[in-house]
């Protein structure tokens, strides 16, 4: 089939954003004051203090929602019908047709809400009577996560390091060390200009987030970052395996929608799906933009005009391969 040249264009624009986002080791990114973590042109989920300090107070209000056996469809097709199907009160009354912009923005509802995995293991153990982390490693942590968000990945090194000296540590392991510490290693391979220390560096972070993953499955932010590394080496079968494990611990978990997205579109040629979580993301960007605040919403806002354009660009290519969104040949 010849493609016209729009349409090239913008495969080439989404493949060299794609070689972007998916390659760190290949360029030095610029580190900032605020956040300069290596991953953040595709996690934007850098690690926070809550993450590793002690974990949070229960919150009364709080509601676990129900868990899903399925990454690929966390509100199913049956819901989304059932939903567009309810009747009103009045059975004279007949409902309005439900349009799928409606019907995704009630899924994006439903995930936005949705309980991250990690966030309830942490408030359980505050419930509970789990051994804490000493002042000791609570202080180191927060000295290391002060420096690597300043892009100093030394002194963040040294400080993680006195944290798993100290025995305490493997008494009470937090996964979100393990992904501080691999986040540490990628800040240095991406600002790394010798191409083998930068692959041994990346060797001991991707040998980190695998930790993460061990101490707590269901971390999220930890099996993503273990999707990307994966992907970035070609194992898109299971780099999908983590991005699925990361939205079933995680249904509202942005990011994940997005690369989970550029995998299927870009790699795996899955592009009727890659529509559907390039439409999710889209939709859970939208809903930040509610609650924001600047610079941040200009940042989300821009992210909301590239997913627009990714779908654009999409659904054109669905058109020419004559397909409708569904992946039924017409």
């Amino acid at each position: 089939m010849i493609f016209d040249n729009t349409y090239k264009k913008g495969l080439r624009q989404r493949a060299q954003i794609a070689f972007r986002m998916w390659f760190p080791i290949l360029g030095v990114l610029v580190l900032s004051a605020c956040a300069s973590n290596p991953f953040d042109a595709y996690f934007r989920d850098t690690i926070k203090r809550e993450d590793i300090a002690q974990p949070m107070q229960a919150d009364k209000h709080d509601t676990t929602a129900k868990s899903d056996n399925s990454a690929e469809s966390v509100l199913s097709q049956t819901d989304l019908n059932d939903i567009s199907a309810a009747k009103p009160a009045n059975a004279n009354t007949s409902a309005p047709p439900v349009s799928a912009e409606q019907l995704i923005k009630v899924k994006v509802q439903m995930l936005s809400s949705s309980v991250n995995a990690y966030q309830l293991f942490k408030r359980q153990q505050s419930a509970g009577a789990a051994k804490q982390l000493n002042a000791r490693i609570n202080a180191d942590a927060s000295k290391a996560l002060t420096a690597y968000h300043a892009g100093n990945s030394e002194l963040a090194l040294k400080h993680v390091s006195t944290i798993f000296a100290d025995s305490d540590f493997f008494d009470f392991p937090q996964p979100a060390i393990y992904l501080l510490r691999g986040d540490i290693y990628m800040q240095q391979a991406s600002s790394s200009d010798n191409e083998s220390d930068a692959q041994t560096l990346t060797e001991l972070a991707l040998s980190d987030y695998q930790r993460a993953v061990s101490v707590f499955p269901d971390y999220p932010q930890g099996q993503n970052r273990l999707a990307v590394l994966y992907q970035q080496r070609g194992l898109f079968e299971l780099a999908l395996r983590h991005f699925n494990q990361a939205i079933v611990a995680w249904p509202g978990y942005t990011n994940a929608y997005r690369n989970r997205a550029i995998l299927k579109d870009i790699y795996t040629s899955n592009k009727p799906s890659a529509l559907d979580d390039y439409q999710l993301y889209t939709a859970l960007l939208e809903l930040q933009m509610k609650d924001c605040e600047m610079p941040q919403c200009d940042e989300i806002k821009s992210q909301i005009n590239q997913a627009t354009a990714w779908q654009f660009d999409l659904k054109r290519q669905l058109q020419v391969l004559n397909m409708n969104p569904s992946g039924v040949k017409k």
